[in-house]
């Protein structure tokens, strides 16, 4: 059986805050099974490129 691992940072544009500023969070597959989590970190929304 094969195993898988992948990871994404992204950013949820909606709850940004009054500044222009979205937390980045990073959301964790092991074989299917996801998690999300917030890495304690702030973007302003103009600067975030998801697809660097």
């Amino acid at each position: 059986m094969q195993n898988s691992f992948h990871t994404l940072f992204y950013i949820k544009k909606s709850k940004a805050d009054k500044k222009g500023y979205a937390n980045v969070y990073l959301r964790i597959t092991i074989d299917g099974q996801r998690t999300e989590i917030s890495i304690n970190r702030k973007v302003p929304v103009e600067k975030w490129n998801g697809r660097a």
